[in-house]
């Protein structure tokens, strides 16, 4: 204890020890009275200390209502004690308990792994409350709709962020459940349960309103009777009881081994709703690759005329419209990975035959390197690919028939450390977003300058959640980056959304803006190449920010309170006149206070 109004509590001498209190865990204030929880053992303290009960239970909280009675909180048991501190009464709850508050009305109300239960104290009944969330913290997979909704897939399920919330489709060994939502029910947790065998997601696509995603690494395993499977899963957006499972039993999906373990990796949608998938541990060498048509054929691409052969392929994406297809490779069992480029005729992925040779070739991502391991990679329309390895972000410049290749002598984010589940996506301006599963977030413009520098995001210098960056996606009109962490999903409001065609969204943030600040004023909605002038009411000219200057980011410029000549401009209302190089221009005013 310590007295800070009567002396200076950086000194030692200054705070004196409550003798027999050891190993605390909690500690409440109610009124004047402090109460503390050790080991089993309450103690009370206002000018003494007591012992008010001894229970030699693991307890996690502890609490006293307004009219005195003392309850406490053990994992999923919670206790009454009557006066003497003995325990008067206990009731037991389903879910294992952390802690407990006192409600207004003088009710308990106690956190679960499973939402909220209030506990009525009078009536002794308890009602259950769980948020409007994601059902996990961990999604290893996103994608966003052309809708704007978010779809996040783990191995815990599926969530999906709407204008009304999230909804759940809950992966479960034992239970099967479907519902009819309204809004009116997104007030708390919304969620169907559904049988399949569950693991890692590496990649989910949506083709033609149903979702896909990939489980990486599932047995089938019996349970009640049941087999219950994964592979490549697909629901209908609108009706998630439309749900299929590709396994080895019903699709042209090779297993690893003969008791139909699967391994899936990468999904791809092309121009003609093909569903290109790549099996890693597929057993056949001649069916890594297959093809899911729309009419549901399943077509596999042979590595017939490879010298070096594509054992375990990671990402996959299809190039254009010019039937070329392309694969990373990771190093396994001493085999080198590497990126593999192939040309397919699209006719005859519509002739009905189960297999498609194709004109195979194969590139080293890096030169320099014994390991070539591919984790993912994005191609633009100019021909360059960019490969994700693990000493870094490389880039390939393919000729017009990509038979040939050119590697840039520079390695991006080199050693950074890129591991399995590290990937590369593109935003609609295509810069390069690169997630590392243990070292952040890193951003690669399209003119080859990092954002916001070359030490990316990380909680100590962001409001990243964690280190362990799972995958990123973009809501491209909005000018929202989704990202998924060990610790939950960060949403990042961008510069980089789709090409603004009008000034009508333009807004500036904070309003009013008060300087000195050490965050800028952000003027919001910008129009491409857009500069800036900011003047007073009567047309004195204060600031002049160019489209190239280091203030302007995408569709986003910002502005730190100061004139030209570097100083503070005063409170007041100031003109900030927009214009690009089409003669598209706009005015808005902006409030600024200086403290």
């Amino acid at each position: 204890m310590g007295n800070y109004r009567d002396y200076i509590l950086n000194y030692p001498q200054n705070w004196s020890l409550l003798p027999g209190l050891t190993d605390v865990v909690r500690m409440k204030k109610v009124d004047n009275e402090l109460l503390f929880l050790t080991n089993g053992d309450t103690w009370s303290y206002t000018d003494t200390l007591q012992l008010i009960s001894t229970t030699g239970l693991n307890l996690h909280d502890l609490l006293r209502t307004f009219d005195g009675t003392l309850f406490t909180l053990a994992n999923g048991v919670l206790f009454k004690h009557d006066s003497d501190g003995t325990v008067d009464d206990y009731w037991l709850f389903k879910h294992k308990c952390n802690s407990m508050a006192l409600s207004d009305d003088s009710n308990l109300i106690i956190s679960t792994v499973r939402g909220l239960a209030f506990w009525n104290v009078t009536y002794e009944t308890v009602s259950w409350y769980a948020p409007n969330s994601p059902a996990s913290n961990v999604y290893t997979a996103l994608t966003v709709l052309d809708d704007g909704r978010l779809v996040a897939a783990g191995n815990n399920g599926v969530a999906i962020l709407s204008d009304n919330g999230w909804y759940n489709l809950v992966a479960s060994s034992t239970t099967e459940a479907f519902h009819e939502f309204t809004s009116d029910h997104y007030s708390g947790f919304v969620a169907d349960t559904v049988m399949y065998r569950t693991n890692r997601v590496w990649s989910v696509v949506e083709r033609d309103g149903r979702i896909f995603y990939t489980i990486q690494g599932a047995q089938p395993t019996v349970i009640n009777g049941d087999t219950i499977r994964g592979g490549v899963i697909s629901f209908d957006l609108e009706d998630p009881s439309d749900f299929q499972i590709y396994d080895a039993d019903n699709s042209g999906l090779n297993p690893h081994n003969n008791d139909g373990y699967l391994n899936l990796r990468g999904l791809y949608v092309d121009s003609d709703n093909n569903l290109w998938i790549s099996n890693f541990g597929a057993a056949d060498i001649d069916k890594k690759i297959t093809v899911l048509t729309p009419d549901s054929q399943w077509i596999h691409i042979p590595q017939t005329g490879l010298s070096s052969k594509c054992y375990n392929p990671t990402d996959i994406l299809v190039v254009g419209n010019e039937g070329i297809f392309m694969v990373g490779s990771n190093t396994d069992h001493m085999r080198q990975g590497k990126f593999f480029v192939g040309e397919y005729e699209f006719t005859k992925l519509e002739s009905g035959e189960d297999s498609v040779l194709v004109d195979w070739h194969f590139f080293n991502s890096n030169e320099s390197s014994d390991d070539n391991t591919v984790w993912a990679q994005v191609a633009t329309e100019s021909g360059t690919a960019w490969v994700l390895t693990p000493l870094g972000l490389r880039r390939l410049t393919f000729n017009s028939t990509y038979t040939s290749a050119s590697q840039y002598f520079y390695t991006y984010f080199f050693g950074v450390g890129f591991g399995e589940g590290s990937k590369i996506v593109s935003d609609s301006r295509d810069n390069i977003w690169l997630n590392s599963t243990s070292s952040g977030l890193f951003v690669l413009l399209a003119n080859s300058s990092p954002w916001p520098d070359w030490n990316g995001f990380h909680p100590d210098n962001s409001f990243l959640l964690s280190e362990e960056v799972l995958a990123v996606a973009f809501d491209d009109e909005r000018g929202i980056a989704y990202i998924a962490t060990s610790k939950g999903i960060n949403s990042l409001r961008i510069p980089f959304a789709d090409e603004r065609t009008s000034y009508s969204k333009i807004r500036a943030f904070p309003s009013p803006y008060r300087i000195p600040s050490s965050q800028p004023m952000v003027i919001d909605g910008l129009m491409d190449e857009s500069s800036l002038k900011i003047f007073t009411l009567s047309g004195r000219l204060l600031r002049t920010i160019q489209s190239l200057s280091g203030a302007v980011s995408g569709y986003q410029a910002f502005w730190d309170g100061r004139a030209d000549s570097g100083e503070l401009v005063g409170t007041g209302v100031y003109l900030v006149a927009v214009y690009e190089p089409g003669g598209e221009s706009f005015v808005t005013k902006i409030a600024v206070i200086r403290e």
